[in-house]
């Protein structure tokens, strides 16, 4: 934008403002800047539009013309947005579009109180979140509070406090992680792969065992399905030995979620007649 030599142009609360130098027009171009921040856009408008082409602040003014007329159109516009998220509570949508509006006077005054107001409920929200994700680490539950973290608007005091927990909660999330690996190994070894899979799959995305975790889960679905089929062989020979309390004993132990499932369950309701 121009200056000329003897008029220092100043971008003030988001409009221009004039220093005095004695002539007429910039006593209008400060004028109107205090129309303008006042409210008064057609005022302002009106003192500026009055300043001759042959002023050397002409090239100024118009520029503070368009400026003005898009500041304000954009105020104008975010306003009602504004107040209809103050209306439905969402307290960070005020916050974030609030700081979307141009620094003019008249509408920082407006949208001050749905502000203020918003950003206390938003803290208040957030101290929750933490209180909450807090609870979830003494209960262990690592990737809960990192969940809720997440939840945590940026700019509060609370979001503050958890950039030092993630990483905390993030080596013990792997840490119980392992565990779980861990526990699910010895399932396995047991032959028991229906609580072995349970625990490979409570290990979360984004943690060091969660590959391991995922290539186990087929390989002991498959060998889960074997063994349900070695079940289901074994209580089929009892029953035609007619030991039936033996070949219930059996199909009990076939788990759900095996080809032989339903047709053990069938034949449980068959043999308990």
């Amino acid at each position: 934008m121009g200056v000329s030599a003897s008029v220092a142009l100043l971008v003030v609360a988001g409009g221009y403002l004039f220093s005095s130098g004695g002539n007429q027009a910039e006593t209008k171009l400060a004028q109107a800047e205090q129309k303008y921040q006042e409210g008064d856009l057609d005022a302002a408008l009106k003192l500026v539009k009055s300043i001759p082409e042959d002023s050397e602040n002409y090239q100024d003014a118009q520029s503070a013309i368009a400026q003005w007329k898009k500041d304000w159109q954009d105020a104008k516009a975010l306003f009602p947005q504004i107040k209809t998220a103050f209306e439905q509570q969402k307290w960070l949508e005020v916050v974030e579009q609030a700081s979307q509006i141009p620094n003019i006077v008249f509408w920082q005054q407006q949208i001050q109180p749905m502000v203020s107001q918003a950003q206390a409920n938003l803290e208040k929200e957030a101290y929750q979140l933490l209180e909450q994700a807090y609870n979830q680490a003494i209960e262990r539950d690592f990737t809960g509070a990192l969940n809720t973290f997440k939840q945590i608007p940026k700019g509060t005091k609370a979001y503050a406090t958890i950039e030092e927990k993630v990483p905390e909660y993030t080596q013990k999330r792997n840490i119980k992680a392992n565990f779980l690996l861990q526990q699910a190994y010895n399932r396995a070894a047991q032959q028991d792969f229906t609580n072995a899979l349970v625990y490979l799959k409570k290990i979360p995305k984004h943690t060091d065992a969660y590959p391991k975790a995922q290539e186990k889960i087929v390989d002991y679905t498959a060998k889960q399905e074997m063994r349900a089929k070695y079940l289901s062989k074994m209580a089929y020979n009892q029953a035609v030995l007619k030991n039936y309390t033996k070949a219930l004993d059996y199909l009990k132990q076939i788990p759900e979620g095996t080809s032989v499932y339903p047709r053990a369950q069938a034949k449980i309701q068959q043999y308990t007649r």
